[in-house]
């Protein structure tokens, strides 16, 4: 399966927090949460100051992970980029 890594949206800065993740739009200064224990497993992906990188077969794989990054995609938090 292709490697993706999920890059964060022009003007959009990420955090990691104990509930998910916090996007911050340094634009209009709106806050986006995103509650999912499943971008928090260090085991499946890794969380860098601006992209999101599935990590291993199994994080590809998981359907529930790839259709959240998909959702977060949609809503233009990110941009897929194939390597």
């Amino acid at each position: 399966m292709e490697q993706v890594t999920y890059c964060l949206a022009p003007a959009l800065k990420m955090r990691k927090e104990a509930f998910g993740l916090l996007f911050y739009n340094t634009r209009d200064t709106k806050l986006t949460f995103v509650k999912s224990a499943a971008l928090l497993d260090d085991h499946l992906l890794a969380v860098e100051k601006d992209a999101i990188r599935l990590v291993g077969d199994s994080a590809r794989e998981n359907k529930k992970l790839v259709s959240i990054m998909q959702e977060l995609v949609k809503r233009g938090l990110f941009l897929e980029r194939p390597q």
